[in-house]
């Protein structure tokens, strides 16, 4: 039954993602809700799931860009990684480390994604305008995002 829940979850949030990028972008930026969605996965479930959840997150954001294909898969899975060393040492289940980790890795992600398009495309998709707004937005929807997911495993146990 989880196998199923993991599926349905997967599917719901990629179509909201894809709505809401869509439809509702403030100044042209939108909250990247599969970023906060694989971190927030990537604190409660075990490395497995949340890997596999992170990269195939990672690979539709390939899928749905234009650029340097496999970078979100690699950044994604990478994110995970990072966030399943660092839980050994904070607590991520409080709102403040969540969005302290949120907008940090916001930042690096923006960064590494912008170094990965540069050395593989040699084309630069800079957006100043991602790079300052986007943590921000992202860091404010985390405790949303994992009160959600938090939910569903613990109450619905559906993850």
């Amino acid at each position: 039954m989880k196998f199923f829940g993991n599926i349905f979850v997967f599917i719901f949030v990629s179509v909201v993602y894809w709505l809401f990028n869509n439809n509702f972008p403030l100044f042209s930026i939108a909250p990247n809700l599969l970023f906060t969605s694989a971190i927030s996965l990537a604190i409660l479930l075990n490395p497995v799931v949340a890997l596999s959840f992170c990269f195939f997150w990672g690979l539709y954001m390939d899928i749905m860009g234009i650029n340097a294909f496999g970078a979100y898969a690699l950044i994604y899975t990478l994110t995970c990684y990072a966030v399943h060393i660092s839980k050994k040492h904070f607590d991520f289940d409080m709102p403040i480390p969540q969005i302290i980790l949120v907008f940090v890795l916001s930042v690096l992600a923006f960064l590494f994604y912008q170094l990965l398009s540069l050395i593989f495309t040699d084309i630069n998709p800079l957006r100043l305008k991602s790079l300052l707004i986007e943590p921000i937005v992202n860091s404010l929807l985390i405790p949303f995002v994992f009160a959600i997911f938090y939910y569903l495993r613990r109450k619905l146990k559906i993850l």
